[in-house]
């Protein structure tokens, strides 16, 4: 792909999504038409650059689809629409690394290290068990970028490690992040598929999350690998002077963005996912300039501007097919049999369905099929109240899904992330997480429903 031609399609991304936030706020049908038609227009570029497993996924999206539209004889404007669906989510994926770009343009991140150096000299900290709380932490804000920011960290503080149960560490940290942290991708999706507030979910989320760090605890010492050497450095240069291994500005960052989020989702009739979106590009920036910062994180976010479409046209391509083959599928009485199918099959048992839908999610990963794409369906097509249940309930059974499926998938961007960090095959990690995968899953589904039988959730 040409120079040029990337920043025009990623500079297209923006306004893409630009113009869907601008209709949240002042609804438009010629809006709507027109980021509807961006979308798609995306779509198609980003299709031949895509794998083969991508390809045929996103193919059978668009043909199902499209059958259903045709047999139901929906309209023109309506299969335009459809290919907006999912820009909610899309835009998360564009505009929140503005947050990663600030915090490392301005040296919070160095900052960041450089503190964990001098705690590691004082209480002489250990690496396995610092790298999975900072992931816990910072992978609140930062998405799965943050395991390679994590992984830095740990190598310039610390002189050793065993780097493979290291990056096995922080792949389970971050999933603790999916299960209730607002600047999730998958967190987000859930609430516009099922118009909830975060609150609804969020507090039993984040017990999910509590519940899955003390297993990550009752699992830690299994961790063992075949052969993982312990990897030496020399010596890190350490700064000593506490002005300069200072955090308090990244923490104060962090607990402002995160306070602003929760104050305007309680003072405006506006999803959480639109007020993280917007915070992300509007709340660096307005750091920036209090800080006198601006020129530095300009650069950065210049450069990342006019990557966009290149770093995203898997996402794009993806979420797009998913959005439109939801749209298609709530025109069409398929729901109805899908949740009569999936009672008959649960024998009408709450339990069992939960379970069910989590090891559908988890094992459609293990081929290539994206977990936005089992939730798109279920959500939009399967009826909560055809099994008593309510949306809160079958939402959180859905975080649960992309959580434990993301965490095994070989083709799941935590984990491909992972492997890459390790410079080892992507199996190696998934062999090693299947049995406390396997326990999360089983735990988490109890819990969810000991709640549901205490009319609790």
């Amino acid at each position: 792909m040409t120079q040029i031609k990337e920043r025009a399609l990623s500079t297209l991304c923006y306004l893409t999504c630009v113009f869907y936030l601008v209709h949240l706020f002042f609804p438009s049908v010629w809006l709507q038409m027109t980021y509807g038609m961006l979308a798609a227009i995306l779509f198609f570029y980003a299709f031949p650059l895509l794998s083969l497993v991508s390809k045929i996924v996103v193919v059978a999206l668009i043909g199902i689809g499209g059958f259903c539209f045709w047999i139901e004889g929906a309209s023109g404007s309506t299969l335009v629409f459809s290919f907006g669906q999912n820009l909610n989510i899309i835009s998360m994926f564009l505009f929140i690394p503005f947050i990663s770009t600030f915090l490392s343009s301005v040296g919070y991140i160095d900052s960041m290290k450089h503190w964990v150096q001098k705690q590691e000299q004082k209480r002489r900290l250990r690496p396995d068990h610092t790298a999975f709380w900072l992931t816990s932490i910072v992978g609140l804000l930062l998405n799965f970028g943050s395991l390679a920011i994590v992984k830095r960290i740990i190598e310039g503080s610390f002189s050793s490690f065993r780097e493979q149960r290291l990056m096995l560490v922080i792949l389970r940290g971050f999933g603790s992040c999916l299960l209730w942290s607002p600047f999730m991708v998958n967190i987000g999706l859930i609430l516009t598929i099922f118009d909830l507030s975060w609150y609804q979910i969020g507090g039993i989320g984040l017990l999910m999350a509590l519940i899955y760090i003390f297993l990550f605890w009752l699992f830690y010492p299994a961790i063992q690998f075949d052969t993982d050497p312990v990897i030496k450095y020399h010596p890190v240069d350490r700064r000593k002077e506490e002005g300069e291994t200072t955090i308090k500005p990244f923490v104060a960052f962090s607990v402002l963005l995160i306070a602003s989020c929760f104050t305007f989702d309680m003072l405006f009739n506006v999803n959480m996912v639109t007020i993280v979106t917007i915070l992300a590009v509007l709340f660096p920036f307005l750091w920036a300039v209090v800080m006198k910062q601006v020129h530095t994180f300009f650069q950065s976010v210049i450069e990342q501007l006019f990557t966009a479409f290149t770093r995203l046209k898997q996402e794009w391509a993806i979420f797009v097919s998913a959005g439109f083959f939801a749209v298609a599928l709530s025109e069409t009485a398929f729901g109805t049999f899908a949740s009569e199918w999936l009672y008959r099959l649960a024998n009408g048992s709450v339990f069992i369905v939960s379970g069910l839908i989590i090891l559908f999610a988890v094992i459609l990963a293990q081929v290539g099929i994206h977990p936005v794409i089992v939730l798109t369906g279920i959500g939009s097509s399967i009826s909560p109240e055809a099994f008593g249940i309510s949306s809160a309930y079958l939402a959180l059974v859905l975080i649960v899904s992309w959580t434990l499926s993301t965490q095994l998938s070989p083709f799941s961007g935590q984990v491909l992330l992972s492997a890459h960090l390790v410079k080892r095959p992507a199996h190696i990690l998934i062999r090693r997480n299947i049995g406390f995968i396997f326990t999360q899953w089983v735990v988490l589904t109890s819990v969810l429903y000991g709640l549901h039988a205490m009319n609790w959730l």
